[in-house]
C-alpha cells in the first residue's frame, strides 16, 4: 500500500513509521525532518506550495494522513483550513481510498478561535465525505510531544531552561498537560488499519490526562533546581469536553509512553 503523510510530519521517526505502516511505502511532505531510507521518501513542500500537487501526480497513493498543525501545543497554526481544503481536493481528484485527518482536541473546547476554526475543519471533512465522496476520518488526539523536535513546545521549554535558565508557562497551573508520544499514535494507527474501522466519521483518542502543568513544572524544577520557572499571563481555562474514548473501547488502545520518557 502507498501511504502519503502531509502537514505536521516532524514527530514521525523511522521506528514509528515502521510501527504504523510496516513494510508499506511511505511518502512524507511537510516540515523538515530527518527520515528517509528504504521505502521512505521525504519532501519539504507544504500543501499550499505549488510543487505539492506534483507529488499526487507522481505517485499512486492508497492512503493519505493529514497531520494538523494544531497537534503542536502553542505552535505555528497558519493556513490550517486552506491546507486541509487543498489536500481533500487533491484526494478527490486522485480517488484516494482512505484519508485520515489527525487533529488536536481543541475542537472539543466551548470557546476560542482555535475551537471555531477546527470545527470548521471538521465540517469541511464532513462535506468532502458526503458531497465529494472523499472517505475521510477525523481523529481527535491529545497534543503531540517530541523532545527532539525543534518546533515542539517542550523542546522549546528545555531550550529556554538550558540557555536562559528560565521558562514562563502561559497556562493555568491546574490545566491538564495532556500530551501523547508519536510512538503511541503509531501503535493506534496500526490497530486502526488492521481492524479496518476507519470509516467512522470521528474517533476520539484520549491521553492519560494524569498530570497538570503545575506538576510538570515541579518535575522540571527537580531537573533544573536553579531555574526560574513560573506561571503568568494565562488565558481563561476552557478544558475540552471529550466524548467516548473510542480508541480504548474499540481498539483496546491506551498510551504507554510516559511524559517523562517522551521528554
Amino acid at each position: 500500500m502507498e501511504n502519503f503523510i502531509v502537514g505536521n510530519i516532524a514527530y514521525w521517526t523511522n521506528d514509528s513509521l515502521e510501527t504504523a505502516f510496516g513494510n508499506d511505502s511511505v511518502v512524507l511532505s511537510g516540515a523538515k525532518c530527518s527520515m528517509g531510507g528504504k521505502k521512505r521518501t521525504v519532501f519539504e513542500f507544504q500543501p499550499l506550495d505549488w510543487q505539492f500537487e506534483r507529488i499526487f501526480l507522481n505517485f499512486n497513493f492508497d492512503r493519505v494522513v493529514f497531520m494538523s498543525q494544531y497537534l503542536t501545543f502553542q505552535g505555528n497554526r497558519q493556513d490550517e483550513l486552506e491546507s486541509l481544503h487543498r489536500v481533500l481536493s487533491l484526494c478527490r481528484k486522485s480517488h484516494i481510498g482512505e484519508v485520515i485527518y489527525i487533529v488536536s482536541q481543541d475542537v472539543c473546547r466551548d470557546e476560542g478561535s482555535d475551537a471555531i476554526l477546527l470545527r470548521a475543519a471538521e465540517e469541511l471533512c464532513t462535506y468532502s465525505r458526503e458531497k465529494n465522496w472523499v472517505p475521510v476520518t477525523v481523529i481527535r488526539c491529545p497534543y503531540l510531544i517530541g523532545g527532539n523536535v525543534p518546533s515542539d513546545y517542550w523542546y522549546q521549554v528545555f531550550q529556554g531552561l538550558e540557555e536562559k535558565g528560565s521558562w514562563v508557562f502561559r497556562t493555568r497551573p491546574e490545566e491538564l498537560a495532556d500530551f501523547v508520544d508519536m510512538a503511541d499514535i503509531a501503535e493506534f494507527l496500526r490497530r486502526l488499519f488492521d481492524e479496518g474501522i476507519h470509516n467512522n466519521q470521528v474517533l476520539e483518542l484520549h491521553g492519560s490526562r494524569s498530570l497538570t502543568f503545575q506538576e510538570v513544572a515541579q518535575w522540571l524544577k527537580e531537573q533544573y533546581p536553579y531555574a526560574d520557572i513560573r506561571f503568568e499571563g494565562w488565558k481563561s481555562w476552557d478544558p475540552p469536553e471529550l466524548g467516548e474514548n473510542q480508541a480504548r473501547s474499540k481498539l483496546g488502545w491506551f498510551p504507554k509512553v510516559s511524559m517523562a520518557e517522551s521528554l
